[in-house]
């Protein structure tokens, strides 16, 4: 887990430490969030990950 944690940094880095969070979905909803989880489900073309759930299944 750690290693996989160095690989992947905040996704805003230092403007999320100064933004405001009121709740989880403001940031699930942040567009650099969704535009990583993108990238990372299109990496490795909707296999599995560790909710165990495909793209197709989902």
């Amino acid at each position: 887990m750690d290693e996989q944690r160095k690989d992947h940094p905040s996704r805003e880095g230092e403007r999320a430490r100064e933004r405001r969070w009121y709740s989880l979905i403001d940031k699930v909803w942040a567009k650099p969030n969704l535009e990583e989880a993108f990238k990372e489900v299109k990496r490795n073309r909707g296999a599995a990950g560790i909710d165990r759930m495909t793209v197709k299944a989902f």
